[in-house]
């Protein structure tokens, strides 16, 4: 009667661990942490959202739509309040937006295959053009320096591209020796106010452009088969450089397949 005791007790513990389990890991327990909400929901509005916080901790979304409207959104006044950055005869995928030191909005986007910039800096939205591109553009990235100066690193064609109105006016540059540019470019600025680019080129390879030295060099970050679809920069400290990215293979089992990968300077590492 005894050992039937000890052993029921023990059934009952691990039945009670079980519980307490189910309970701390369970969907719906997790789901209930995440706040979810309808920004804007009137017509197809929504596609390729580029998010930024400000210094209140606000937040603030670019988007385009099927109307070919830019579209802004903001709950910086509390509640989410939507408007439209400019009306376009032809919008084309994503934009991309970055905050400066005075919480101004800076986007810049693709409308009439041109890429264009907006912001809100003068207390109304004043939208330009920056390159006419004629199409060429698909993927670009905006970035804001310590002087709230703006920087975009986008790919041209099989080139990679890059714009800037830190001298009061927009240069562009094509950016020398940096292989045949496919796609998917990603841009941030340290704090000397040097540039950061990682961009996915033909050869299916991760690759990297920097001005810090005064002059544009890139290289090859990873080259061990299909790296760098999707892939995403940012600064640490001491101007460390951080690439999150997308290594693609197929699987004989699984198919298409991907992998998440990771690369920095900070101490020369690459991998999952």
């Amino acid at each position: 009667m005894h050992k039937y005791s000890e052993k029921k007790l023990s059934l009952i513990f691990i039945l009670f661990l079980g519980i307490v389990f189910l309970y701390t890991v369970s969907p719906s327990t997790l789901s209930a942490a995440w706040d979810v909400e309808t920004i804007d929901s009137i017509g197809p509005y929504g596609a390729f959202p580029s998010m930024a916080i400000d210094s209140n901790n606000k937040m603030h979304i670019s988007y385009n739509n099927n109307n070919d409207e830019i579209k802004y959104a903001t709950n910086a006044s509390g509640s989410w309040v939507t408007s439209i950055v400019d009306v376009l005869d032809y919008a084309l995928y994503n934009s991309s937006i970055a905050i400066d030191s005075n919480n101004k909005i800076h986007i810049s986007y693709l409308g009439d295959c041109d890429l264009k910039y907006a912001t809100n800096a003068s207390g109304l939205w004043v939208t330009e053009k920056i390159d006419d591109t004629t199409c060429g553009v698909f993927y670009f990235s905006i970035a804001i320096d310590f002087n709230d100066k703006v920087h975009i690193g986008y790919s041209y064609y099989n080139d990679l591209k890059y714009a800037t109105n830190a001298s009061g006016s927009w240069v562009t540059e094509t950016i020398p020796n940096a292989g045949n540019v496919s796609k998917y470019t990603s841009t941030a600025v340290d704090s000397n106010n040097k540039v950061h680019i990682s961009y996915y080129d033909a050869n299916q390879d991760l690759r990297y452009a920097t001005n810090k030295t005064g002059v544009w060099t890139t290289s090859i970050i990873d080259g061990t088969g299909d790296m760098g679809q999707y892939n995403s920069i940012a600064i640490g400290s001491n101007n460390k450089v951080y690439i999150g990215y997308c290594h693609y293979y197929w699987d004989n089992e699984w198919g298409d397949f991907y992998e998440l990968k990771y690369a920095t300077n900070a101490y020369w590492f690459v991998g999952y």
